[in-house]
């Protein structure tokens, strides 16, 4: 190889050090945005300027990951509306990075007496965060970063505390702490200022398990952490809690806290897609279609993903573990909405009926009771009115005799009635009340005795609601009309593989009764015949 000439060799050292002082002007700049915590915009200039020490990829920054870094800086600062957090990201996308790496080392900055619990599904993982914890924490840059914190707020930097330094877990001079767990090996230790569950499921698993062992696994998840660690920080009142994971299961961790409500929820897919269910206001991407992180996702890439992911790649590259055109019912079969009040519905319906699932119990185990109130008018059928909750007896009665009382009036002008399923909740309540209370019928439904045939299954029964939906015979409330339509929807296209069945029950049994009717294989009086 040719050597180069003086002039090109002088050249040469003036474009590198050109490079030198870009690339020193550059980290101070992120430095002091990263040491001016209290401003936005200090955390993300934090994890551009950590990111080669714990990556050795080059960083390639996407709009979403700002939002993200927005996100854990405001529960960082103690924004309430921030406290529990629910970020849902596909495989590829940094968030364990951004999660369980970043935000810990950068809180120790300001916050060093902070304790925190960390929870995987998996040891390796959690060993592996762990570890580019501490390389954060040891690494020269953060040091400096420390260091100068600490002048300017007249404070002594933290060490780390000497008999505190394992593998996995470590503490400082500050009596700040990290603490990694899985949820398979228990959560007794260390009580913690805030709880972060990193893809708390381990995903081999649940590709790999039957839906039995999956259902099991997912119940299993999300009981823990409802129950066990709750019990693993200082205040449960006000303790920041973050769960991050991909999509597996329409009953996962994400799942169930979608369902128990009370989270910030950041739902970024693969694609943009405005209409998801829990399509986030602050997804940086406006165009349909639009992939999350092009650079690093093509469409070659994002291809072989979902041939690698087969079944599963809609969970976990959509977020959306129900497909769009699996299960026995298709959400385009409830394209079309009714935008007035339902009371408008009812005051003209032919008929108006409430139908009830029961349940045994109100624990967190319980599967949840389905009160539902229907209505049919021109050969249509109308969903006006739905109460979903894990109830125990006393919560059960209280509100059937509400839906009850709410539509009373008009059951009782359509010559309608109650259709309450005669097992456990349901049995109780309709034996303490009247045949004819609040003068609406009470009938009993036996699902073993009064769905025809040898198939006396759910799918059966599910069969009546599917053939209706698929005919465009059901007509659901609009999204401003009805809050809980959403959920509803969700329950009745995951089924049968859904983690919970009750508004299916609730609802197939009514539309059984009527199809039956219909078909003149019932007569309207036989409803009748069944009075408790």
């Amino acid at each position: 190889m040719q050597e180069p000439t003086p002039r090109q060799a002088r050249r040469a050292q003036i474009r590198a050090e050109k490079a030198r002082r870009r690339k020193a002007k550059i980290r101070a700049r992120l430095m002091e945005k990263a040491l001016r915590h209290e401003r936005d915009g200090a955390f993300e200039a934090f994890v551009r300027l950590m990111w080669p020490v714990v990556e050795p990829r080059d960083l390639e920054w996407a709009p979403f990951m700002s939002v993200v870094c927005h996100y854990l800086h405001r529960q960082m600062l103690g924004d309430p509306e921030y406290r529990k957090l629910l970020i849902l990201l596909p495989p590829g996308t940094a968030k364990s990075i951004l999660v369980s790496v970043m935000a810990p080392a950068y809180e120790w900055l300001f916050n060093p007496g902070g304790r925190s619990l960390f929870f995987t599904g998996d040891d390796d993982l959690s060993t592996r965060d762990s570890r580019r914890t501490r390389l954060a924490l040891k690494d020269p840059t953060y040091q400096e970063l420390l260091a100068e914190w600490c002048r300017r707020h007249d404070s002594k930097p933290w060490v780390f505390a000497q008999d505190q330094q394992e593998k996995r877990n470590f503490e400082n001079t500050s009596r700040g702490f990290r603490q990694c767990l899985t949820l398979r090996t228990g959560v007794t230790g260390k009580r913690g200022d805030k709880m972060v569950i990193d893809d708390p499921l381990d995903v081999k698993a649940v590709i790999l398990g039957g839906p039995e062992a999956v259902e099991k696994r997912c119940h299993e998840a999300h009981i823990i952490i409802d129950q066990a660690l709750t019990t693993r920080v200082n205040d449960p009142r006000d303790a920041p809690k973050t769960l991050v994971m991909q999509r597996l299961h329409v009953n996962d961790p994400a799942g169930h806290a979608l369902r128990e409500g009370g989270w910030k929820v950041l739902c970024l897919p693969m694609h943009y897609n405005p209409e998801h269910e829990q399509a986030s206001e602050d997804d940086p991407r406006t165009v349909p279609g639009e992939r999350l992180h092009p650079a690093r996702h093509t469409d070659e890439v994002i291809a072989e993903l979902r041939r690698a992911l087969g079944r599963h790649a809609e969970a976990q590259l959509e977020m959306n573990p129900t497909p769009s055109e699996g299960g026995a019912v298709k959400r385009e079969w409830f394209r079309e909405r009714y935008h007035c009040e339902p009371e408008d519905i009812a005051a003209t319906a032919d008929e108006v009926w409430v139908t009830a699932d029961a349940a045994k119990k109100g624990t967190i185990e319980a599967d949840y009771n389905a009160i539902q109130c229907h209505a049919r008018k021109d050969g249509k059928r109308y969903l006006l009115d739905r109460t979903y909750a894990r109830m125990g007896s006393i919560e059960y009665f209280l509100a059937m005799d509400a839906m009850i009382a709410k539509w009373s009036r008009f059951i009782v002008r359509t010559s309608g009635g109650c259709l309450v399923e005669d097992t456990a909740n349901g049995t109780n309540y309709l034996d303490a009340r009247s045949p004819y209370y609040m003068g609406v019928a009470l009938v009993r439904f036996h699902p073993n005795k009064d769905t025809p045939g040898s198939d006396k299954s759910k799918a059966a029964r599910a069969r009546y609601l599917q053939r209706a939906a698929e005919a465009g015979a059901i007509i659901l409330p609009a999204p401003e009309i009805a809050h809980w339509v959403g959920d509803y929807i969700e329950n009745i296209v995951a089924f049968p593989l859904g983690a919970n069945d009750d508004d299916m029950d609730a609802s197939s049994q009514l539309h059984m009764r009527w199809t039956r009717e219909d078909e003149g294989q019932v007569s309207q009086r036989s409803w009748f015949d069944m009075l408790g």
